[in-house]
């Protein structure tokens, strides 16, 4: 084969030249796709909202991240490749395998960049698979076209030489066809009603009258959580997504079935997503979730445990009106519960130290206490300052955090709030 060959196959004629020039073209090409990627990630976000995870990364962090990540894996590919060439008899050079990888690669990244139509709708689900398995195929062709003038000639080499990106864009290719989309909109067929505040979405065949009953009761739950919290109200409309059952919830969003059948809500930013029934039985859960949504918001969106669901409880029961009773809350300290591998611990394991209905109890009994006796303002300042980046620290920085906001030891906060549960004035021990 002679270098005029090369022309007529995407990417070969750049991996036959070893000249200095093709490789840095060739790095900077891999660079500003990775770093492209990284920005259509961040467009995506900016333009549709919150997806349904938390990420505490800015921008910038993403852009680090994704060209550390992508000149990482270019590296691995293309040593592992210029070693299988090298072992197999090839006179190789490295530039010309990095070459060869990158400009293959073209079909795969436009195909990450048509998986984001996926997020969009759920219509656009299966035909962005199908063609995300395409351009896959075309890389895996593209790869072999490259690598065969670079083993003289050999497919068999070629191919084995391109194993490894072979075998890395497959498995890439397998778990992109194998997720779901990212973003709740796209999960499931819904139908759509909006609300003054809120916008509903529900799975097909369901009464006119219980859907008007629950975007009406959303309205309201969200204007009355606003309200007891002494926020602006949301420059958006909050997306509640009612799936068909539990076991669907948990299977389109990805998530192990909690352990305890207590917890079937969840808030992911600017949305909630609970279990569809009418508006009697879940009001209490869609507050209990707008409460997560306003902390996210408007306070603070890395605390998680105690304080947290604290107040998210008692949104579900000073606004959804959730049922009582005269379970006390455990023995355990301020300081110990406030870690959230603890706090969380029934998500885990069979036979948690403290259960959901325990530790969600505790949270509101805290949270009622602390609002009641000294307000909701000092509360959500609590939350900002009691927020830790390390987990290991957490029961020392929520005692910090009540001594700066309350000027009094967590210690005798606690006696203050063990001693209040046996004062029926703030209904603490009837909360759940």
């Amino acid at each position: 084969m002679t270098w005029h060959n090369y022309l007529f196959a995407p990417g070969v004629f750049f991996a036959a030249l070893s000249r200095h020039p093709y490789f840095g073209i060739s790095l900077l090409l891999w660079l500003g796709l990775t770093i492209l990627f990284a920005g259509f990630q961040a467009l995506r976000e900016r333009l549709r909202g919150q997806i349904n995870r938390r990420s505490s990364r800015s921008d910038w962090q993403d852009f680090a991240f994704c060209a550390f990540l992508g000149g990482l894996v270019l590296a691995l590919l293309s040593f592992c490749a210029f070693c299988l060439l090298a072992l197999l008899g090839a006179s190789v050079r490295m530039e010309q395998v990095v070459s060869g990888i990158v400009f293959a690669s073209f079909p795969l990244f436009l195909g990450l960049y048509l998986e984001d139509l996926r997020a969009l709708h759920w219509r656009f689900d299966r035909p962005a698979r199908v063609l995300f398995t395409l351009c896959a195929v075309g890389t895996g062709i593209l790869l072999w076209t490259a690598f065969t003038p670079l083993a003289q000639g050999s497919g068999a080499k070629a191919f084995a030489g391109a194993l490894p990106v072979f075998l890395a864009y497959g498995v890439l290719a397998i778990y992109i066809c194998n997720s779901n989309p990212v973003t709740l909109r796209a999960l499931y067929p819904w139908r759509m009603q909006e609300g003054d505040r809120v916008r509903v979405y529900y799975p097909a065949g369901k009464s006119d009258t219980e859907i008007t009953q629950i975007v009406r009761g959303c309205d309201a739950a969200l204007r009355c959580a606003e309200e007891l919290m002494g926020v602006k109200p949301l420059p958006f409309k909050v997306g509640v997504f009612l799936f068909p059952d539990n076991e669907t919830l948990h299977k389109r969003l990805q998530l192990k079935k909690e352990r305890s059948k207590w917890c079937s809500g969840y808030a992911y930013g600017d949305a909630i997503v609970v279990p569809y029934n009418v508006w009697e039985v879940i009001r209490r859960t869609v507050a209990h979730e707008f409460g997560h949504v306003l902390m996210n918001l408007h306070v603070t969106h890395k605390l998680y445990g105690l304080l947290d669901e604290g107040l998210a409880c008692y949104m579900g029961v000073y606004v959804g009106g959730g049922e009582r009773n005269s379970s006390p809350p455990p023995t355990v300290s301020w300081r110990t519960l406030a870690h959230p591998t603890l706090f969380f611990e029934w998500r885990h394991v069979d036979r948690p130290e403290y259960t959901a209905r325990q530790t969600y109890g505790y949270a509101a009994s805290v949270a009622t206490f602390l609002i009641a006796r000294y307000g909701m303002d000092s509360y959500l300042k609590l939350c900002r300052k009691a927020v830790c980046a390390k987990e290991a620290q957490a029961g020392e920085q929520l005692a910090k955090a009540v001594q700066e906001v309350y000027c009094i030891t967590v210690e005798a906060m606690e006696r203050n709030w063990r001693d209040e549960l046996c004062n029926p004035r703030y209904d603490l021990r009837t909360l759940f």
